[in-house]
């Protein structure tokens, strides 16, 4: 009995992981949730507050612009201003590997928060 136990204690020891192994680090889905209401609310507030302040008594028209103005930019952002902002290059420019947001990682950085998402708030 007591020989399986030591052969049981020592396959223990021998099995388990160093103390300098590195934990994996996954995506959050609270951190996550966080930054996406975050991205939420600043678009709810933006838009609005932007059509009333330019608007001054026709804020129909200049909040469908300004939701259009929004719209092309959003989508100029994700197509080459991303990579050019956040990727790995030059330290003036980022270089295309991210262009149209492809090839972004599971977590970004230092963040428990997923790339796409950090994307989107940006």
């Amino acid at each position: 009995m007591r020989d399986r136990l030591l052969v049981t204690a020592a396959a223990c020891i021998v099995m388990t992981t160093p103390a300098s192994a590195q934990p994996m680090i996954v995506a959050d889905s609270g951190d996550s949730a966080w930054v996406l209401s975050a991205a939420l609310l600043s678009m709810i507030a933006i838009l609005p507050g932007l059509a009333l302040f330019y608007g001054r008594g026709r804020a129909g028209p200049t909040g469908f612009a300004l939701f259009v103005a929004t719209a092309t930019a959003s989508l100029a952002f994700a197509a080459i201003g991303y990579t050019l902002i956040f990727a790995d290059g030059s330290t003036l420019l980022g270089s295309l590997t991210n262009a149209f947001l492809a090839n972004l990682s599971d977590v970004l950085d230092g963040t428990t928060v997923s790339e796409a998402v950090f994307a989107l708030f940006e």
